[in-house]
């Protein structure tokens, strides 16, 4: 395992392997599937004069899922940030301590976090799907089940999915 910046990467098990059941689902997947994690101090830099955007991180991010794609993986991205990002959207230089200025800020910023993934994944021609989840759609069986369908038919059209929670 290999630390880049403020992300690790690991060399997954070849793509060739047989395929199992994964965990989101009942069928067998042609393709194996990554599910990759990136938090906030991967995304963003932050100093006294408030937060900025890390786009070098962000660039190896969306190249390394690039790479992953072309050598035959499925990856889904869960993806913090919004809040840094609402951050930055508001020129606010400190990050909010209270539940409802951070779901604001959140819902400021979330947009702003989606539209440069949009950006940077479409410079290299892979399409992108967002979505919100929280606590209790894991806790509902249908919410659950529809997450995983939706999650499925983006990966079954060439989709990657970014999943962030909508606290």
């Amino acid at each position: 395992m290999a630390k880049t910046d403020n992300f690790q990467t690991r060399q997954p098990a070849s793509p060739t392997a047989t395929s199992s059941t994964a965990s989101m689902g009942t069928s067998q997947r042609e393709s194996p599937l990554l599910i990759l994690k990136v938090g906030t101090s991967s995304l963003m830099l932050s100093d006294e004069t408030g937060f900025r955007v890390n786009l070098a991180n962000l660039a190896r991010l969306v190249d390394t899922i690039g790479s992953l794609r072309r050598d035959g993986y499925q990856v889904v991205l869960v993806s913090s940030g919004a809040v840094g990002m609402g951050c930055i959207k508001l020129n606010l230089t400190k990050r909010p301590t209270s539940i409802r200025t951070k779901q604001a800020v959140a819902a400021a910023g979330q947009s702003h976090l989606v539209r440069i993934y949009e950006d940077l994944f479409g410079a290299i021609d892979i399409q992108v799907a967002q979505l919100l989840i929280n606590q209790s759609d894991f806790l509902d069986q249908e919410h659950w089940t529809s997450i995983k369908t939706t999650i499925n038919e983006c990966l079954a059209l060439g989709v990657v999915p970014i999943i962030n929670e909508n606290d």
